[in-house]
């Protein structure tokens, strides 16, 4: 009688998953985010959720939060998702509260064990969204390949330089294109499949060079590039946005990402485990930059939100209000104690990170700034919609002009003796 019953048991657990259609098998968007909203989302909700686990989208469900992920696709059993709402182990949840109905939690168990999909038609879910490797388990392409030049003229949406490797950065279908810094030849290429590529910097002197992308409203990557090599160092993915922005801490232990998703999200390296969700932006993150002695991150935002973390902790550390349109660079001085702003109100701002308030502010380019940098010898260069490139004294006075160019400057990138405009 017992083993009838247990199998029974287990029989009918499993019916409602063996005889559902493909169509009818439950989904993120189609069930479960109502049920999660309903049941949870007054404490894993809103700017702050509790536990920096978010239910009210796909992002922040398969990201998980402190305690560590949040779902395992394929198994309930050893996901708190289920495990917790179903009251099988502590903390249950809802907390201190009976188990939501037996139809819901149901639900959430079939969509886990049937691969966490978003929405109808999406693949199995097969790893926890946003998480990263060291990219020996994925098939990418790695190593400097052959140049390939591309078809048809596009905009520059990233650039980078390195003066140590004598290099340029730019992206390409579908991968990045490495030019000589003395003479443009092209010098080789490396892939970078995920899609698009929106941002891209060297660091530790020429040794890494980190860059994002994607595809919109669909996937997003961003990978840090061993430059001796050409080899994935790391790398964090999202399965539902491109990442638009992406940096490394000097010490290179940290790196950043942000997006459409408007979220800034740290993680560790060479693990890139995510450790700080934070959501004080209020649109699409553009811009993220580490100080110089990586203690603090800033981002901007594309409403004029521009935020000061300690990056390690993740505690805000300074709202900078001032800027009225999207932030599209920022730039630290070599101190670290200065941070300046540009944005697409046409203005560079000047924080004094010390006391929090702006030390200087001019109209730098009347249409918008599109690209801000700093010359070894603390002087600003900036480029904007006016197709001009002018470089600015610390003091904020107008030094040098150049320009106009043929087209509208998007990105900028310097170094002590070079100054790079893509358009």
């Amino acid at each position: 009688m017992f083993t009838s019953l247990r199998y029974a048991t287990i029989l009918l657990m499993l019916a409602p998953v063996n005889s559902m259609s493909q169509e009818n098998v439950p989904t993120y968007d189609g069930s479960i985010k109502s049920i999660l909203i309903k049941r949870c989302g007054k404490c894993h909700g809103g700017d702050q959720p509790r536990g920096e686990f978010e239910v009210g989208t796909f992002d922040g469900i398969m990201h998980g939060g402190i305690s560590g992920p949040a779902i395992v696709p394929g198994n309930s059993a050893d996901s708190l998702l289920f495990t917790l709402t179903a009251q099988i182990e502590e903390p249950s949840m809802p907390p201190n509260s009976p188990k939501i109905p037996a139809s819901e939690i149901e639900l959430i168990r079939t969509w886990i064990d049937r691969g966490a999909v978003e929405k109808a038609g999406s693949n199995m879910t097969t790893a926890r969204q946003g998480a990263a490797d060291t990219g020996r388990e994925r098939q990418t392409p790695t190593g400097l390949k052959p140049f390939q030049p591309m078809t048809a003229a596009t905009a520059v949406t990233a650039v980078a330089v390195s003066t140590e490797l004598g290099l340029i950065a730019l992206p390409a279908v579908k991968s990045i294109h490495l030019y000589d810094l003395a003479n443009g030849k092209p010098k080789g290429q490396i892939e970078f499949p995920e899609g698009e590529v929106h941002s891209l910097a060297f660091h530790a002197n020429g040794q890494r060079l980190i860059a994002s992308g994607g595809v919109g409203a669909d996937s997003g990557a961003a990978v840090l590039f061993d430059t001796k090599d050409w080899k994935r160092l790391a790398e964090v993915r999202d399965d539902s946005e491109a990442i638009i922005t992406a940096d490394i801490s000097s010490d290179e232990k940290l790196m950043v990402v942000g997006g459409p998703l408007k979220t800034v999200k740290i993680y560790t390296l060479p693990d890139a485990k995510l450790i700080h969700t934070l959501r004080k932006p209020t649109d699409w993150v553009l811009s993220t930059s580490f100080s110089p002695d990586s203690l603090l991150l800033a981002a901007g935002d594309r409403f004029g939100g521009l935020f000061v973390w300690e990056s390690r902790s993740g505690k805000e550390f300074l709202t900078l209000r001032g800027h009225t349109k999207g932030i599209t660079s920022l730039a630290w001085d070599a101190s670290g104690d200065r941070l300046a702003s540009a944005s697409e109100d046409g203005t560079i701002r000047v924080w004094d990170l010390h006391s929090g308030k702006e030390s200087h502010k001019w109209l730098a380019h009347q249409q918008g700034v599109t690209g801000l940098g700093v010359t070894s010898t603390g002087d600003f260069v900036s480029t904007g919609r006016d197709r001009m490139i002018r470089i600015w004294n610390a003091s904020a006075e107008k030094i040098a002009e150049f320009g106009p160019i043929n087209d509208i400057p998007t990105k900028l990138a310097t170094s002590p003796s070079h100054i790079i405009i893509g358009d």
